[in-house]
């Protein structure tokens, strides 16, 4: 017998038995399903960052709309709107949903509520009910408040979630509260701190253009215009790239969120236009007024800095 020979009688009988073991195994598996979760009895409170909210409950067997609507009313400081009854391929379960607009207004640099889950318990005793597995999810910004008492609380896609597995039916209504309180504003805008940084160089360098000036007027307008030129475009770049706006995204308050992006990179360049009056006019020779020409980039800033804001 050859080398090859012996090679084939090696890889022929593992070759066969591993096709026997793929062919078992898509039998089984035609003839066993994977087993599907256990359908489980649940509510969700889904809140989102503009104040609005999706309530939904899993039922496994389904039920008349006007048997669950109870228990979507005064859950929360609104009025739900329609109630939708569908199949849920993924928890093998009737889901029944309703959305709530304006249930967590906004205050200040802030959105708060309350939960208050006793209807949803007083519809499920009617339906012989006994227990219920409870989500309740709102946007994490800054100041976020607690779990409630016996709740398991987790981060998930930058939301905050409480759960809880009810078996009494019976929890008492809590506040939820996210964005930033009046004792978080200092450390919230400690940036624009960074600011002053851009102004006290524009100072240093007017003042170095003022005495090169006695000497070569030419040469300081130019590098007194280059440097101007480059701190303006670096602070409004530098201002963007911090983020400080995207700390307020949770809100979903988008004049909050542009405003916080254009104004102190605006107010940047106002105030470094006008504290370059005096090199304008002693050295450029400019004949406007300290009041005119501090107009000037405020006619400039102020209506682009609005115009967005007012666009979002």
């Amino acid at each position: 017998m050859s080398p090859s020979d012996e090679s084939a009688t090696i890889v022929g009988p593992d070759s066969r038995a591993i096709l026997r073991f793929l062919t078992v195994t898509c039998v089984l598996v035609s003839v066993f399903p994977a087993v599907a979760a256990e359908p489980e009895t649940s509510f969700h409170a889904h809140i989102y960052a503009k104040g609005e909210a999706r309530l939904e409950l899993f039922l496994e067997e389904k039920v008349a709309v006007s048997a669950v609507s109870s228990a979507f009313r005064g859950v929360l400081a609104c009025e739900p709107g329609p109630i939708t009854a569908i199949w849920d391929d993924d928890s093998y379960t009737w889901r029944y949903s309703a959305t709530c607009a304006c249930a967590f207004p906004r205050q200040g640099l802030a959105r708060t509520g309350r939960v208050n889950l006793q209807p949803v318990f007083d519809s499920l005793r009617q339906l012989r009910i006994s227990s219920v597995a409870l989500l309740v999810s709102h946007p994490q910004a800054g100041f976020t408040s607690a779990a409630p008492g016996g709740w398991s609380a987790s981060t998930r896609d930058g939301d905050a979630e409480y759960t809880l597995v009810a078996g009494t039916l019976a929890h008492p209504p809590f506040e939820i509260f996210w964005g930033y309180r009046l004792e978080d504003y200092p450390r919230v805008f400690a940036p624009m701190a960074l600011l002053l940084i851009p102004i006290a160089l524009t100072l240093w360098m007017r003042r170095a253009a003022m005495r090169l000036a006695a000497v070569d007027a030419t040469a300081a307008w130019y590098s007194y215009a280059r440097f101007l030129n480059h701190v303006i475009w670096v602070g409004w770049i530098g201002w963007i790239a911090l983020g400080i706006g995207e700390r307020f995204a949770a809100l979903g308050e988008l004049m909050v969120i542009v405003a916080v992006f254009l104004l102190p990179p605006a107010a940047l360049y106002i105030v470094t236009m006008t504290l370059s009056w005096p090199v304008l006019a002693r050295v450029r020779g400019m004949e406007w007024s300290r009041a005119r020409y501090s107009g000037n980039p405020c006619g400039k800033a102020v209506p682009w800095s609005f115009l967005a804001c007012w666009q979002a």
